[in-house]
C-alpha cells in the first residue's frame, strides 16, 4: 500500500518541477507573423475596413483613401500633384492626376501576399508646354509583400503604367514606363502606419516630331520646320514617397 501511494506522488512532483520549464519555453518561442492590416503591398483591406493616407516625396505628393469593398478586393481613389516627369527632361512639368488603385488578391499564404493591381487615372499637364490631357491605363501591376516580423512588412512589385497623352493640337504621345517598386511599411500604432516606397525604371516615349514654334501675337505663330522637338525617346523614371496611412476605427 505504501509503494502504491508513493508512485503517484513522485509523478506529480516531477510534473510540477517541469511546469516552469514549459512555461519559459512557451514565453520565449518566436512570434508568428500577424494578421494585422497593411496597405501598400500585396494585402488588401477587409470588406469592413477603410483608411486615409498622405505621402510626400519626389516628384510630388499624393492624397487618397483605401476602401475594402469585398474579401480580396480593394479600391483606393487618390489625387496627386507632381512637378517633374522624366528625369532626363530639361524643364519641370507641373501636373495633376485623379485616379484609383484597384487591387485584387491572388495569393494570401501566411506572411506572403500577392496581388494584381490596375491604376487608371486622368492626367492634366499645364506647364511648361501648354495644356495636355492624358489617360493612364495603369495595367498590369503586380504587388508582393512579406511580413518579416510583427508590425513590419517589406514590399516588391513591377508596374507598367501605360499612358496616352494628348497635346493641344490633338497629337498623341504614348508613354510606357517599366518600373520596379520596392518599399516597407511599419506599424507605429494599431491604426497608424508609416511607409516608404520607391519606383525606378526606364520610360519609353513614342510621338511624332514637331516643328519649333513661337507666338508673335494673339493670332499669329511662327514655326520653324527645320528645328523639331519630340519624337521617340527613352528616359528614366524615379518616384520616391514617404507617407502615413490611418485606418479609420
Amino acid at each position: 500500500m505504501l509503494l502504491r501511494r508513493r508512485l503517484p506522488m513522485g509523478i506529480v512532483a516531477g510534473l510540477l518541477a517541469l511546469a516552469p520549464v514549459a512555461t519559459l519555453a512557451k514565453t520565449e518561442a518566436p512570434k508568428a507573423p500577424s494578421d494585422d492590416w497593411y496597405a501598400q503591398g500585396g494585402r488588401t483591406l477587409s470588406g469592413s475596413q477603410y483608411a486615409v493616407e498622405a505621402a510626400l516625396g519626389w516628384p510630388g505628393l499624393r492624397l487618397g483613401g483605401r476602401l475594402g469593398i469585398a474579401p480580396g478586393v480593394e479600391i483606393s481613389p487618390y489625387l496627386t500633384f507632381t512637378w517633374w516627369n522624366d528625369l532626363l527632361d530639361r524643364k519641370a512639368t507641373l501636373a495633376n492626376a485623379l485616379g484609383a488603385y484597384a487591387k485584387y488578391s491572388l495569393v494570401a499564404k501566411g506572411p506572403f501576399h500577392l496581388a494584381l493591381q490596375a491604376n487608371p487615372a486622368l492626367m492634366v499637364e499645364y506647364w511648361p508646354n501648354g495644356t495636355r490631357v492624358g489617360w493612364q491605363i495603369g495595367f498590369p501591376e503586380l504587388l508582393m509583400s512579406y511580413e518579416v516580423t510583427r508590425g513590419l512588412e517589406i514590399d516588391f512589385g513591377i508596374r507598367v503604367p501605360l499612358s496616352l497623352v494628348f497635346k493641344s493640337d490633338y497629337r498623341l504621345e504614348v508613354r510606357l514606363p517599366v518600373l520596379v517598386t520596392m518599399g516597407a511599411e511599419y506599424a507605429l500604432t494599431k491604426d497608424l502606419h508609416l511607409f516608404g516606397t520607391v519606383d525606378i525604371g526606364p520610360q519609353f516615349r513614342f510621338a511624332s516630331r514637331e516643328p519649333t514654334c513661337r507666338r508673335l501675337g494673339p493670332t499669329m505663330t511662327l514655326c520653324n520646320e527645320s528645328q523639331t522637338t519630340g519624337g521617340n525617346r527613352t528616359g528614366a523614371m524615379l518616384n520616391a514617397l514617404v507617407g502615413v496611412t490611418y485606418l479609420v476605427p
